[in-house]
């Protein structure tokens, strides 16, 4: 029942140990960590993040201390690997990849890494087909079907810490089919946008002429307006005043000028010429 405490012994008469203590963290039960990535903050070469001669030492209560032997800490760098292992048949994996595979098949990818590392599958053309952690063993595996892929070569892109990785000889997987029917369907599309473009110049000429004759068979039916008589007003009210005047027996007389109206004084009607004229003519 006695507390322990642990600690990472830092010798007075060694350089390399003194960030021993700040990378590596002893738990109360006596395990303890080391990251690697934790000498980056002083090390960026990961050449260096490897440690030599690390010394725990354990103290009880009392004060007794107990030392360890001497333990080194090698930091490997893992490269990122890809390989085509097999197929999944029935939920059974049959290792090899054969040079050519159906649109039933499922592939499986696998290969090495940093533990818990993020490694992204793709196409070429940037198609996202699956996503995987590389585990604490080091390894990875990622299924993508057969059906996600275009008939024909393919090739197959990961990502490792979003970072594209090289190709390599298993990157090209070929899907049974003709490899040209992406084309056909591509023809297929230009055949329709190309009907779509000349429905729509046949429908633009067709309401250009057709707006353009009716407008003209439109302007044809109008009837040219009727003249207006500008001095239509003054025959009238001559008009009513002949027809006003009383029908005498007497030998005719010659009508007499119309007077002027009121509104326009210093004229007159001039009964040979068929109009209004100044009075002083």
């Amino acid at each position: 029942g006695d507390s322990l405490s642990y600690y990472v012994l830092d010798q007075q008469d060694k350089f390399e140990d003194d960030y021993h203590a700040e990378v590596i963290t002893i738990g109360s039960s006596g395990i303890a960590n080391y990251n690697p990535l934790s000498m980056s903050f002083y090390f960026p070469d990961m050449e260096d993040w490897s440690l030599d001669d690390v010394i725990f030492e354990v103290i009880d209560s009392a004060g007794s201390t107990i030392s360890s032997d001497p333990i080194d800490f090698d930091v490997v760098g893992v490269s990122f690997t890809s390989e085509c292992a097999g197929l999944m048949v029935d939920g059974t994996f049959v290792a090899g990849c054969p040079a050519e595979v159906s649109k039933d098949d499922i592939i499986v990818y696998s290969g090495n890494g940093r533990p818990s590392v993020n490694v992204i599958g793709e196409t070429s053309a940037g198609l996202r087909l699956g996503s995987t952690a590389v585990g604490e063993d080091g390894k990875w595996m990622m299924e993508i079907g057969a059906n996600r892929l275009e008939k024909g070569d393919n090739t197959i892109v990961f990502e490792y810490g979003n970072v594209q990785q090289p190709l390599n000889s298993d990157s090209q997987i070929n899907v049974e089919g003709a490899a040209d029917d992406g084309t056909s369907v591509f023809m297929w599309i230009l055949m329709v946008v190309g009907a779509l473009i000349v429905l729509g110049v046949l429908g633009a000429v067709f309401v250009f002429f057709f707006v353009e004759f009716e407008e003209e068979y439109e302007d044809d039916l109008e009837e040219p307006a009727e003249e207006v008589d500008p001095y239509a007003w003054a025959k009238q009210a001559q008009q009513q005043q002949v027809a006003a005047a009383p029908v005498e027996a007497t030998e005719p007389v010659a009508a007499a000028a119309p007077a002027a109206v009121s509104g326009y004084p210093g004229w007159k009607w001039d009964a040979e010429q068929n109009k209004w004229v100044p009075d002083n003519q």
